[in-house]
């Protein structure tokens, strides 16, 4: 049951981060050959539940690289076979940038 819990709380901080447009995840940093993930496991703590308001028992942790979507910066060459809607392609292509 405890498992499920932490699986729950995981899944709302990961929605509440796509809702808002934050990258929290993977992207290549200054190094391409170096990629950063921030969403592992270890960023996250278990918290006692009567100390919240939520009454949640995980905290996300570790933000300082996560990107809005105005400010990430796509170093990742779009691929039209990955792709295929035109619209996320465009947008794809507008975003797409290098560390310089």
């Amino acid at each position: 049951m405890i498992y499920a819990r932490c699986g729950a709380e995981c899944g709302k901080v990961k929605r509440l981060l796509d809702d808002a447009e934050i990258s929290w995840g993977y992207f290549t940093d200054h190094n391409p050959f170096e990629p950063h993930c921030n969403a592992h496991p270890n960023n996250f703590l278990v918290v006692d539940p009567t100390t919240n308001a939520q009454k949640c028992i995980t905290a996300a942790l570790d933000f300082d690289l996560a990107f809005d979507f105005k400010s990430f910066l796509n170093t990742v060459e779009p691929d039209p076979e990955v792709f295929t809607d035109e619209e996320n392609l465009m947008i794809q292509k507008e975003r797409f940038c290098t560390n310089d």
